[in-house]
């Protein structure tokens, strides 16, 4: 008969073997050694499933960046009469814009550059091989190695890309969440300062500190790489000056 059976005292697991005392540090250690292997199999899963929907979460954080970052573009135009639902595709479409006009001077650059590269390039390994001591370099066997390296650098950065339609597939969907984003900033900046408190048991003003401090550390963020790079775009078109370099689609003289 048990002890529950006929109504006597519960024995604890640790006191049913005779002489065993665990002490109570052990215990503690134990509990805790559990409570670490139980947060590891949570996160383990968390990240199972965000690996699942990357697909959605990853355009989802870039836009939710971008939108901390130029909503307030859209405020001064809703200052300026103009209404979000409006205002929101505006600076959308000025932020593909500037993009777009940074992607072709880079690649217009280097396209109006790459002859003379090449040219510099000849005339280094020529010269090379002209100097006491140093066999002619074979210049075409060069050519074609560096060729051959660039090619593989692109085939290699393009299969990086899973494929090219879930790139469309995720830019398209970031910028449509960025555009709703920026559209319902304070319904979205709200709700989620509410379930920050509701979950972390703070109060709604906290809540509301947290995400208002978040988003400012990216703004500020933004800020300063906007400087440096203008600073540093500054530098190096005032060295091209000096040195008589050409703009990109500008014919030599």
């Amino acid at each position: 008969m048990s002890p529950t059976e006929w109504g006597g005292p519960k024995i604890p697991a640790v006191d049913r073997l005779p002489g065993l005392r665990v002490p109570a540090w052990l215990q503690a250690l134990g509990r805790g050694a559990w409570l670490l292997v139980g947060i590891a199999v949570l996160l383990a899963i968390a990240f199972f499933l965000l690996g699942l929907v990357s697909d959605l979460v990853i355009p989802l954080v870039f836009a939710a960046i971008l939108a901390a970052i130029f909503v307030p573009l859209v405020d001064r135009l809703e200052r300026w009469a103009v209404p979000r639902w409006l205002g929101a595709p505006l600076v959308v479409l000025l932020v593909i814009g500037v993009v777009l006009v940074v992607a072709w001077m880079v690649v217009a650059g280097l396209v109006g550059q790459g002859r003379e590269i090449l040219a510099q390039a000849t005339a280094g390994l020529e010269e090379a091989g002209s100097l006491p001591g140093m066999a002619a370099p074979d210049t075409d066997q060069a050519i074609r190695t560096l060729g051959e390296l660039v090619r593989t650098l692109v085939s290699g950065l393009v299969s990086g890309l899973s494929s090219v339609t879930v790139l469309i597939v995720g830019i398209v969907t970031g910028l449509f969440i960025l555009l709703f984003l920026m559209k319902d900033w304070r319904l979205v900046v709200d709700g989620a300062a509410d379930q920050i408190a509701a979950v972390l048991g703070l109060p709604d003003r906290v809540g509301r500190q947290i995400v208002f401090d978040t988003v400012h550390s990216f703004r500020g963020y933004a800020w300063g790489l906007t400087i440096v790079g203008l600073m540093n775009g500054a530098v190096v078109g005032l060295g091209a000056l000096l040195l008589g370099s050409r703009w990109p689609g500008r014919s030599p003289s």
